[in-house]
């Protein structure tokens, strides 16, 4: 067992605050406040946890639950109760499932995005994975929005459920001006720098000109990749993903707009742990088509 206390996801949410991030706002802004909060840790075995995972995993099945991050805290377990998702750690669930006996690997999708930071490599395995012996789907449980949507996108089929949402392909980036905050408060910082930009984009003093164009420069390189990943794996023009001008899609409109492919019950999609995956041929929701030998890379 272990007893721990700290301020870990209090650094990952700062983390997460400085840099760009494809996240639902409406919905990501309740985990990140979350993650700031002081953790405590009472009875947790992580080593239950950990078998329970990779058990999962074996199954075929890789859970993406939470905020997706680069890097977690380092521990599996510890991610998963602070609420949060590493992108190396849905690797190496995906490659626990390639190797495993289940004939379809399924992403269990339920997370509002996360930090743009190692999203598209992870994509861009998930989309490798596809062309391999088993086919990948994707199964919105319910939720996968903006960088939970570019890997759920990745897979050769994507379900949702009636209520289930899909979209919000886009980047946002938060800027915290505290100046006049410090100001009230008495408080004056000056910031000792060498090299022009070194302090641009501060929180003590107003975003200037040039650290706004920068930023808005970094947001906008962040979305083109987004943008070609979802379009690649959807077999999407580009313009027809900006079109979506990051929307989010509920369901039928999911499957109208191109962001998924049959409407289906999670519990119906993804097997119990000790069951064997359905045939290819059971995937026969209500979709724009039949279901295809295979969505290839």
């Amino acid at each position: 067992m272990v007893t721990a206390r700290g301020h870990l996801g209090a650094q990952i949410a700062s983390r997460l605050s400085q840099s760009p991030m494809a996240v639902c706002p409406t919905r990501g802004r309740a985990l990140l406040e979350a993650l700031a909060l002081e953790v405590e840790l009472v009875d947790v075995d992580p080593d239950e946890w950990v078998t329970e995972a990779e058990r999962l995993a074996r199954s075929g099945v890789v859970r993406i639950h939470g905020m997706l991050v680069h890097r977690g805290t380092g521990s599996a377990w510890l991610d998963a109760y602070l609420g949060v998702t590493a992108y190396d750690e849905v690797l190496s669930r995906l490659r626990t499932a390639l190797a495993g006996d289940a004939p379809v690997v399924y992403l269990d999708v339920d997370s509002p995005g996360g930090e743009v930071a190692g999203l598209i490599d992870a994509a861009d395995v998930i989309r490798a994975a596809r062309s391999g012996p088993k086919r990948v789907v994707s199964v919105v449980n319910e939720l996968a929005c903006s960088a939970a949507y570019v890997l759920a996108a990745a897979a050769n089929w994507v379900e949702i459920p009636r209520t289930g949402e899909v979209g919000s392909v886009g980047v946002v980036q938060i800027h915290r001006d505290m100046s006049g905050h410090m100001a009230q408060a008495g408080v004056r910082v000056e910031l000792l720098h060498a090299g022009a930009k070194k302090v641009d984009g501060n929180a003590y003093e107003p975003l200037s000109a040039r650290a706004r164009a920068d930023a808005q420069a970094s947001v906008d390189r962040s979305y083109a990749l987004l943008v070609e990943s979802v379009a690649a794996s959807r077999r999407m023009s580009p313009e027809a993903v900006r079109a979506t001008e990051a929307g989010v899609y509920e369901g039928e409109q999911a499957v109208a707009v191109g962001f998924a492919d049959a409407i289906r019950r999670p519990s119906s999609a993804v097997p119990p742990m000790n069951s064997p995956a359905p045939a290819m041929s059971a995937f026969d929701g209500r979709r724009r088509g039949q279901l295809p030998t295979r969505r290839s890379a």
